[in-house]
């Protein structure tokens, strides 16, 4: 038998008459002649491509991300979020990952109340990875930047209330870290030390990642 508690997770498993263990189970799953293992976990994946499946497929993949992935994720709204994220859910679970790593594009809170919305709904464990991509050039004043973190830390904050154990389901994932500014990794580090969040880099190569990190001394060491 399964016990799982109101948080929706497994305390227990035993017999039915066990008497070893106090238990608080919401619910009670007889799993006789099932074979339990753990769920897996899809390290990277973006959900809102789920609604692009089949089109522009006689494209190459630098011109489907040109002309098909990067526009539509400038073009997403949060309802079409919620669906995206749905969809990717019940093929992950249909699969056996039960924890998806959703590495997204859009860091408005409205995405991520979406997002997690559609995990939830069907059962999935999602962490929202929350990615960005800066260039000071682009924004002489800062204030772009400062847009981006403050949606991080209200979307870090709203998701204290969807985990279990107190930790925000989010991550901080800066696109393409080489192509990102010293001031966006340094409040990357900045916010993963004050909100405690796991950073994780988006189309990272790993001989790009250790050519900067020996050439520019400017970009703070993140924990990665």
């Amino acid at each position: 038998m399964l016990y799982r508690n109101k948080r929706r997770i497994i305390t227990f498993i035993g017999q039915e008459d066990s008497s070893a263990v106090e238990l608080e189970a919401s619910q009670i799953i007889d799993s006789q002649g099932c074979l339990v293992f753990p769920g897996m976990i899809n390290i990277h994946t973006h959900s809102y491509q789920s609604l692009l499946k089949g089109l522009a497929c006689d494209k190459t993949l630098s011109e489907w991300l040109s002309t098909m992935a990067l526009p539509a994720a400038a073009a997403l709204n949060p309802e079409a979020a919620l669906y995206g994220s749905l969809a990717t859910a019940i093929e992950n679970i249909h699969s056996g990952v039960t924890i998806i790593v959703d590495m997204y594009p859009r860091v408005e809170p409205e995405f991520f109340t979406n997002v997690m919305k559609g995990y939830r709904d069907i059962g999935n464990v999602g962490i929202f990875a929350a990615g960005f991509i800066h260039d000071d050039k682009d924004d002489e004043t800062g204030e772009a930047l400062n847009v981006i973190k403050q949606n991080i830390k209200q979307c870090a904050y709203m998701g204290k209330s969807l985990s279990p154990e107190g930790f925000p389901p989010i991550a901080l994932a800066p696109f393409q870290i080489w192509n990102n500014s010293n001031s966006s990794l340094k409040m990357t580090k900045e916010l993963s030390d004050e909100l405690h969040l796991p950073v994780i880099t988006m189309h990272s190569k790993l001989h790009l990642i250790t050519k900067l990190v020996m050439t520019d001394i400017e970009r703070p060491k993140l924990k990665l």
